[in-house]
């Protein structure tokens, strides 16, 4: 997982948008799918792939710290939207049934 920032523009103004992106493999060859839109952001680039780690440590019930860093912020990021990331989850596979 990464992330990746689009410019988004609203009415002539340009609002920054933070995609959680995976890279999956397909019969078509690599695709990214797109995981969870977060609108803001407050956190230095050099820390995006950090949290994207977090977070995919977090989705695959793993000890995401044992090896960086214990940064609290990260940390708290990384449990807020990995439970979004399980809830929307949940809500797709409700609505399929």
């Amino acid at each position: 997982m990464f992330i990746r920032e689009v410019l988004r523009k609203v009415k002539g103004k340009v609002y920054p948008q933070y995609q959680l992106v995976e890279s999956i493999r397909t019969d078509r060859g690599p695709r990214q799918h797109l995981v969870l839109i977060i609108n803001s952001l407050d956190l230095p680039k050099n820390k995006w792939k950090t949290l994207a780690n977090a977070i995919e440590a977090k989705l695959n019930k793993q000890d995401c710290f044992s090896y960086q860093e214990k940064d609290v912020k990260i940390q708290n990021l990384a449990v807020h939207y990995s439970e979004t990331i399980i809830r929307k989850r949940l809500n797709e596979i409700s609505e399929i049934k």
